[in-house]
């Protein structure tokens, strides 16, 4: 088996010394290399993320993951605690819109470390 690591990684780490990650995983391929577009998310993608979501803890066994996203050419769909994000990257305004309202929710505590 290989290590395995989502792309992107944000932690959040709080004056409490608590913290939350937010993990991205795009998911984008050459057209050569997809097989028919379905607009629907490769179920392998989702399950890696879940497994991410489920596996990833702090030092005291807890749950460090608050949410957990793959970022594809396709529908937008929710998987329990994991989204499937439909977005183009070469449409910018929408890449910020979506990534805008994915960090948005996290807990901006006026304690938050810079």
């Amino acid at each position: 088996s290989h290590p395995q690591r989502p792309d992107i990684v944000m932690i959040v780490r709080y004056a409490d010394a608590s913290e939350e990650l937010y993990l991205l995983d795009p998911k984008y391929k050459l057209d050569s290399e997809e097989e028919l577009e379905t607009g629907s998310p490769k179920k392998q993608d989702v399950d890696k993320m879940h497994a991410y979501r489920d596996a990833i803890r702090n030092a005291a066994g807890k749950h460090v993951v608050r949410r957990a996203a793959i970022l594809f050419p396709g529908k937008t769909e929710r998987f329990g605690e994991v989204a499937a994000i439909g977005v183009r990257p070469s449409n910018l305004e929408d890449l910020r819109q979506v990534l805008a309202s994915y960090f948005s929710l996290i807990d901006l505590r006026s304690s938050a470390l810079p």
